[in-house]
Formats: C-alpha cells, sequence, structure tokens
C-alpha cells in the first residue's frame, strides 16, 4: 500500500481537528474555543466548565454533536497548544471494537515489536504500523481478545492525511492489549489472520526477545489460513531504505502460486569482539497457498517480497540469515540499495 503526501492547509487541518473531537486533559486553563465549538458528550451537549473550557471526557465539536463519538482518544491540542504540522503519527488508541470510529477501516501492515514473545499475565502495548508515507497521520485502533479461539482481533484506521512535508515518515498506533494467559495466540487484523505472538509465563533466568518486526499475512479470498504456511525459498536478499525505516527484499526465482504468509526480522545484537558492532538478522519468510484451487502457470515465476527490519545504527554492520544461511553482510546507512550474488553468496 502507498500513501501519497496531500497539501492541505494549516487553517484546514484545525479545523479537521475540532471536527474529529479532541479531549481536553482537564490541566489547561483558560481555553479559547470557536463560537461554534461544542462540547459534546454521550447524551449530547454539555455545557463549559468555569475557565470556558470542555469538561475532561467531553469531545470538541464544530457545530453539532451528531455522529459518533472517539473513545479514549487522548488529548490533542485545541485549548493553545500548537498544532503537529510537521510531527510524526498521532496514534489514537480508540478502546474496544464497538467503538465509534470516526475514520475509514484500513488494516494495518506490520508490527515492530521489543519481542515476538510477551511476558504472560501482564498488560501490554501492541504497535501496529502502515506501509506508507505520512506527515501528521492519526489512527485509531481496537482490540478484542478471544481466549476460547487463544486470538486478538485488532481493527485499525488511517484517517485522511491533511499536512504536506519534504521527509516521509511512517503511519503508526498501539493499542492496549489486557493480559493474556500463557500459550500460542493468533492476531487477526481487520477481521484476517496477520501473525501469531506467545505469551509466556514468567520463569527465573527469562531472557528478553531480541527485537522483532513481523509483516501481517496476505488476505485469503478463499478463506484460507495464511499462517498455516512453510519457509519461502530465497535466491536473492537486497536491504535498503523505505521512507523512515529499512527492508530486506527477498527474491524467489522460481515461485509459483503461492501467497505471502507473516514475515518476522529478528535483530540479534552481536556480543562478540571478532566482528564490528552491529548484529544478526534472523528473517523468517513464509508463504502459504490459497485456500481454493488456481490456475498455476507450469512455469517458474519470480517472487518478490519486502520484509520490514527493527531499527538499525547507521555504520553498525549487519550479517542477514535466512534459516541458517548466510545471505547477506551490509552496513547501515551507508549507500543505497545492496544486494547479495544470484546464488545468495554475501
Amino acid at each position: 500500500m502507498r500513501l501519497p503526501c496531500q497539501p492541505v492547509p494549516l487553517l484546514g487541518f484545525a479545523a479537521l481537528l475540532l471536527t474529529l473531537g479532541c479531549f481536553r486533559s482537564g490541566e489547561n486553563e483558560g481555553c479559547e474555543l470557536p463560537a461554534d465549538a461544542l462540547c459534546c458528550g454521550p447524551s449530547g451537549e454539555l455545557d463549559r466548565d468555569p475557565d470556558g473550557c470542555c469538561p475532561a471526557g467531553s469531545a470538541v465539536r464544530i457545530g453539532t454533536c451528531a455522529g459518533p463519538l472517539p473513545v479514549d482518544a487522548g488529548p490533542l491540542p485545541v485549548d493553545g497548544g500548537p498544532l503537529p504540522v510537521d510531527g510524526g503519527p498521532l496514534p489514537v488508541d480508540a478502546g474496544s471494537p464497538d467503538a465509534g470510529f470516526l475514520c475509514e477501516p484500513v488494516r494495518a501492515d506490520f508490527s515492530c515489536l521489543p519481542g515476538d514473545t510477551f511476558p504472560a499475565g501482564e498488560a501490554f502495548d501492541l504497535p501496529y504500523a502502515f506501509d506508507g508515507c505520512g506527515c501528521c497521520t492519526e489512527s485509531e485502533c481496537a482490540v478484542d481478545v478471544d481466549p476460547a479461539a487463544r486470538t486478538l482481533r485488532l481493527t485499525t484506521t488511517l484517517c485522511p492525511d491533511p499536512c504536506d512535508c519534504a521527509v516521509c515518515a511512517t503511519p503508526t498506533g498501539s493499542c492496549r492489549v489486557p493480559a493474556l494467559e500463557p500459550g500460542t495466540w493468533t492476531l487477526e487484523a481487520n477481521g484476517e489472520p496477520a501473525m501469531r505472538l506467545e505469551a509466556r509465563a514468567p520463569e527465573p533466568g527469562f531472557v528478553p526477545p531480541p527485537p522483532t518486526c513481523v509483516d501481517y499475512a496476505q488476505v485469503d479470498e478463499c478463506r484460507g489460513d495464511p499462517l498455516d504456511s512453510t519457509p519461502m525459498n530465497v535466491d536473492q536478499v537486497c536491504v535498503g531504505p523505505r521512507f523512515d525505516r529499512t527492508v530486506l527484499e527477498l527474491l524467489n526465482r522460481c515461485g509459483s502460486c503461492e501467497r505471502e504468509s507473516s514475515c518476522a526480522v529478528a535483530l540479534e545484537p552481536r556480543l562478540t569482539d571478532d566482528l564490528p558492532p552491529g548484529g544478526d538478522l534472523r528473517v523468517d519468510p513464509r508463504v502459504f497457498f490459497p485456500g481454493c484451487e488456481l490456475a498455476c502457470p507450469p512455469v517458474c515465476m519470480e517472487r518478490t517480497r519486502e520484509c520490514t527490519t527493527p531499527e538499525l545504527t547507521p555504520g553498525d554492520v549487519y550479517r542477514v540469515f535466512v534459516g541458517d544461511e548466510l545471505a547477506l553482510t551490509f552496513t547501515a546507512g551507508e549507500g543505497g540499495r545492496v544486494c547479495s550474488t544470484d546464488d545468495g553468496a554475501p
């Protein structure tokens, strides 16, 4: 998915924020709201407080309180604070899946996590991101936990970007997930299987897993299970920049009708002195076959996919392993796209 940056005047952006509804934290004094601004609660318009501000927990609307109100959206600067016209993304946690979203549902593309394992019995934040270019992007999200099915159902939206910018940022968001029971959990993103997570009971000597980015599995219109997967055959590995992050490009020269399942890239720090500072990127690209019969050509087809890496340190040296095979060695931040040879040698 590619998300273009669209120029919108600053006044238009301010009006959009007010229209979407902004919560007051209760700590700002001397609010100066537009004359047609209303303080909206679940049952309708509310009176302003003695300072002229909307009560904590209400939403600021222009002209009318009609339409769904955001849930747990957090404070936005409507009472004197600066508008983020050139800042990063503004994640919004919508709370529960039945919250009234203000923007169109858009399925997130990947998550960069502290690791693919979480402590069982502890709430945590689940980050997500979109493969695109953003300036003042805003997202809503909600998580529903189904203990019986061991499934987390994530719903995400992506609001229109009202800003223009010289440098793109990856649109991101984060949702709070309540404590999970130990075991393997499936993450569904906007109704479709995306990846698997492991919740482990705390134990003495537990070593935190390395930071990991996981690109979500593609949607299977045939209603198969995209997470019922096998390793992807990789003939060549390339690495290069994508907006404000780094991606690996994996090439299979003799593909078929397989589709992309999840792709996990874990960053293991280098703890030895025999190599320069850096780390090892362990890549696990997976593929699946759709749940219905397809007319696959009887010849090889090149298949290329991209996998996001955790944040890298410019100037450090990294090795890329696909399975147990060393595929590529590169220095982060130097040059553009770097590739291995066709036979996989670095």
